[in-house]
């Protein structure tokens, strides 16, 4: 049986700075062991510090640019999964007042994994690479969805965002937006 979370967010300042945070934010943290990352840890803080690779960063970035440059908010799908559980959430950014946005995260599906967890080490001496969206692992152009069950990372490993989650990001800025990009850094 599907267990639902609730839905976590916070609010972002002009300069990305965290300005509060909602939900049961403080028990999603300790659920996934992290308490780094509790409110007392991180309202006051950019938001930057606390999302793993730049290029993770510049994607939300763009789309903080685009809710604040359009004032319409937008919704994107993403895998949010822990080697015990399968997370599915949508991340709604919706625009509030003086360019600051609002980001909520509802967790569609939060379900223990049914399989054990399968180790991946990096083989070679280059880093593994992860979709910060959808957590597919990348191998130059190619892609491997985790629907083979949840993975225990060994090794270094770095954060991007896949060319398939960056095309239905872009859908979502046009379809909020009304027209269709000429040029994009999503």
């Amino acid at each position: 049986m599907q267990k639902r979370a609730k839905t976590t967010g916070y609010v972002i300042s002009s300069d990305n700075r965290i300005v509060s945070v909602s939900g049961d934010w403080d028990a999603f943290a300790l659920d996934n062991a992290s308490p780094s990352v509790q409110a007392k840890n991180v309202v006051g803080h950019s938001l930057w510090y606390f999302v793993s690779g730049l290029e993770t960063q510049s994607f939300l970035n763009a789309l903080f640019f685009h809710v604040r440059k359009t004032n319409q908010p937008i919704i994107l799908q993403y895998n949010c999964s822990s080697p015990e559980k399968l997370r599915l959430a949508d991340m709604q950014i919706r625009p509030l007042d003086e360019q600051r946005l609002e980001i909520s995260h509802n967790i569609r599906t939060d379900v223990p994994h049914e399989q054990a967890c399968r180790e991946v080490r990096s083989i070679t001496n280059e880093s593994l690479t992860m979709c910060s969206q959808c957590l597919a692992l990348g191998t130059g152009q190619n892609w491997e969805p985790v629907a083979s069950g949840p993975l225990v990372l060994n090794g270094e490993f770095s954060y991007v965002v896949c060319s398939e989650c960056r095309r239905a990001a872009r859908n979502q800025v046009e379809l909020s937006s009304g027209r269709s990009l000429e040029t994009s850094v999503i």
